[in-house]
């Protein structure tokens, strides 16, 4: 699947005054850059897209378990990928910040690397 390609502010990226299209590994990891940073409701056309960041993950006393699959569910559902690879979440509570990374097999067998 091709799609346009997105700097870090999920902005289109242009060069030589045109739109970058990307393909393959690099489309399935934008999307679900994509995907796991947009929040459950955010969307005015589906409200059912994006993580339950406000309902579960910023709650008191979720636990880790509990919000990693919060993450893993919609990787794994996500067109393109056959195999989640590794899955690390680290959480500081005193900074209150989450982060992360995980890699995954697509179905075509490229393996890829997302960072949360």
């Amino acid at each position: 699947m091709r799609t346009f390609k997105l700097d870090d502010n999920f902005d289109r990226v242009i060069e030589n005054n045109d739109f970058v299209v990307i393909d393959g590994i690099d489309a399935l990891i934008q999307r679900l850059r994509v995907t796991l940073t947009t929040f459950l409701g955010e969307c005015f056309m589906d409200k059912t897209v994006g993580i339950p960041f406000f309902q579960e993950v910023f709650q008191k006393g979720v636990s880790v378990e509990r919000i990693a699959a919060v993450f893993k569910t919609p990787i794994i559902q996500t067109d393109g990928v056959s195999e989640l690879l590794d899955f690390n979440l680290k959480i500081d509570k005193i900074k209150r910040s989450l982060s992360g990374d995980f890699s995954i097999r697509a179905d075509n067998g490229e393996i890829g690397v997302v960072t949360l």
